[in-house]
């Protein structure tokens, strides 16, 4: 049995050790604290000690091929409150109340960061918060900018438009208030436009309020993205389709590739989107039966019509189907696979050689075509100036096409091929669909000589590679060339009404007609085949592409007018008026046509 003494001392070891212990668990802890996580407690204190903030950078400016402005920033400036407590609301409440700025604290005296009390400051309201700053250290005025487009709804499909900053952008939660690019070329190059903030680091008390500033480092200023756009070209050709409901256009160097112009019509204001759009505004441009947020120079795709018709007279030369001479009699109706195929002209043409067919247009002769040449040496040469393929045009969005096949046909509408499907491919119609932009530049590359040109709308410095040369016969693409000239130049041609007078030069062109519905026999009996008392909707695609100068190519276009009727009637002229501007403008750099 223990003594009361050895118990004691027994008891008192025990104490001993558990102080002991105690003593040594608090020395662990400090040196945990001190030691071991030194640097992680150092960091939440200069937390609470040093700001960090970041300035938004001055977006870059979208500039044409002369260095107009399209696209650039314009500041606007907000109030930022950065309240660490009860007390700092209480305060700069009052203040504000005393100096007369208006501001809304309501459910705001919770917050304990940086929030946004006000958007868009007047400059009467800067001017009194700066003369109160001293008063005010915890508020702060943020410089922001929106997009600002001086053409405004000429050019929002290709160069897009910005909105407020994505959660998962790198620079989310520091510049929550800026705007990042969300379609079109602001999107693609958002990047290089967008530059890099400045970082400010502060030094700053229990209250919010700078002591004093630690480091400055400069960000640097978006780049600015020079285009091949000609920003005069580009508001003609919006001024030109708004005689009209929907269309579109383009202009292109047919030697380098270089976009001049591009319209969708109609459009929307881009400024829209960066204010913030209500559900009723963004349902209304939604269907909008006229389609204004769809691009329709690259997302558009429509028959071709007539246009056509010069490449497939190329596909039956060059497959030794027909020479130029080669007759075949029009007397305006033929029928094939037991259907009745029109020509436009009732009567019909008489006899034609291939140079009349392709200056009135005849049908017939294109039928004629399709009834001794395979599908398969058509689609080819179709498919060789760009038809059934994008462009490598690099905004987003751009849509091939539509090519058919007979493999295409039995996969999507579980039937063969027959011969009165090669008889509508042969004057752009059936299953075929293209964009304006393939359009313009197929003809482009007819006219050029065979050179396989890839649209682009940067203008760099950058050397590109040289064109490769499309295999086709350079007599034969000169003497298409020519009859394209005869199209609108000749008193028979089907343009003839929208050639150019007066002037020193030549344009040539192809317009086509596509039915979007097919007629019947009893609209064509009464002579309603024409659609001039259909609905909007119901009518004809009018199409027109041309060329000039005739005697050395030098631009091409394409004009679009959706349900416009005849493409010699409606879009001909727009694509008259559009090429004489551009000549007018840009004749004194080729002074030898």
């Amino acid at each position: 049995m223990l003594t009361p003494f050895v118990l004691f001392g027994h008891r008192l070891l025990i104490v001993i050790l558990a102080q002991l212990l105690l003593v040594l668990l608090l020395i662990g802890r400090l040196f945990f604290l001190q030691v071991v996580s030194q640097e992680k407690y150092i960091n939440l204190s200069d937390r609470n000690r040093i700001r960090v903030t970041l300035e938004t950078p001055l977006r870059g400016s979208f500039k044409d091929r002369a260095g107009n402005v399209f696209a650039h920033s314009v500041p606007y400036y907000n109030l930022h409150i950065d309240c660490p407590n009860l007390e700092c609301w209480e305060k700069c409440s009052k203040k504000f109340n005393k100096i007369g700025v208006k501001v809304d604290f309501e459910n705001l005296f919770s917050h304990t960061n940086k929030v946004l009390l006000k958007e868009r400051l007047t400059w009467e309201e800067i001017a009194l918060i700066e003369a109160n700053k001293s008063d005010l250290p915890m508020a702060s005025i943020q410089v922001l900018y929106e997009r600002a487009y001086p053409l405004d709804q000429a050019t929002p499909h290709i160069l897009g438009y910005t909105s407020r900053i994505a959660k998962d952008h790198p620079y989310a939660k520091k510049l929550p208030y800026s705007n990042v690019g969300r379609s079109g070329l602001e999107k693609l190059m958002d990047e290089k436009l967008f530059g890099k903030p400045s970082i400010v680091e502060e030094e700053v008390n229990a209250y919010g309020e700078t002591i004093r500033t630690l480091s400055f480092q400069s960000g640097q200023t978006g780049e600015d993205i020079f285009l091949t756009l000609d920003i005069e070209l580009q508001q003609f050709l919006y001024q030109k389709l708004q005689s009209h409901k929907s269309g579109a256009a383009v202009v292109l160097d047919v030697n380098t590739g270089e976009i001049m112009g591009l319209v969708s019509y109609p459009s929307f204001n881009p400024g829209i989107f960066e204010k913030g759009l209500s559900r009723v505004d963004w349902d209304k441009l939604k269907k909008d039966i006229q389609t204004p947020l769809l691009d329709k120079t690259i997302m558009g795709m429509y028959p071709v019509g007539s246009i056509i018709k010069p490449l497939i007279a190329l596909a039956a030369l060059e497959e030794g189907y027909i020479t130029p001479q080669t007759r075949f009699t029009c007397n305006g109706v033929v029928v094939i696979d037991g259907q009745p195929c029109h020509c436009w002209k009732a009567g019909g043409h008489g006899s034609l050689n291939l140079e009349e067919a392709l200056r009135k247009s005849c049908n017939i002769y294109m039928y004629e075509i399709a009834k001794i040449m395979p599908l398969e040496f058509i689609t080819k040469w179709l498919y060789r100036f760009g038809l059934g393929q994008k462009t490598g045009f690099l905004a987003p969005g751009e849509k091939a096409g539509l090519l058919p096949s007979s493999e295409w046909k039995l996969k999507n509408r579980k039937d063969r091929w027959r011969r009165i499907d090669t008889v509508y491919l042969t004057i752009g119609q059936g299953y075929i669909l293209t964009t304006p932009l393939q359009l313009v530049r197929m003809v482009a590359q007819i006219v050029n000589g065979g050179n396989e040109i890839t649209p682009h709308i940067l203008l760099d410095k950058i050397e590109r590679k040289p064109f490769k040369k499309i295999e086709a016969t350079k007599h034969y693409l000169d003497f298409l060339t020519q009859v394209m000239g005869q199209v609108i130049n000749h008193p028979e041609g089907t343009s003839y009404r929208s050639r150019l007078k007066e002037v020193e030069w030549q344009m040539g062109g192809k317009s086509g007609t596509a039915q979007v519905r097919k007629i019947t026999q009893r609209e064509r009996s009464e002579g309603r085949h024409h659609g001039f008392d259909w609905q909007w909707k119901e009518k004809d695609h009018a199409l027109f592409v041309g060329f000039a100068p005739l005697s050395k190519p030098k631009y091409a276009i394409v004009v679009l007018v959706e349900h416009g009727g005849f493409g010699g009637v409606t879009a001909a002229p727009l694509g008259r008026d559009i090429m004489q501007f551009i000549m007018q403008k840009y004749n004194r750099r080729f002074p030898n046509i």
